[in-house]
């Protein structure tokens, strides 16, 4: 059972990590359409997109952990 907990936990990090590697390149990205804007002023940001792909990787994510800890 420990060794089926540890399993788990490891998986769980590994998913939780794969997440954070991809916020952080949505996060990289409207960073660097703001510095792009900078130069052109009056054009909005469209965050709508970026908002969009991060609830759905939440949401994966989610699934994801509640999967581990329903096969534990």
């Amino acid at each position: 059972m420990q060794k089926a907990e540890r399993n788990a936990e490891k998986e769980s990090i590994g998913k939780i990590e794969e997440y954070k590697r991809k916020e952080k390149h949505i996060l990289r990205r409207i960073k660097s359409e703001i510095d792009a804007l900078k130069e052109e002023s009056g054009k909005p940001i469209d965050y709508y997109s970026a908002e969009n792909e991060l609830l759905r990787l939440i949401e994966t994510l989610k699934g994801d952990l509640l999967d581990i800890e329903m096969a534990l």
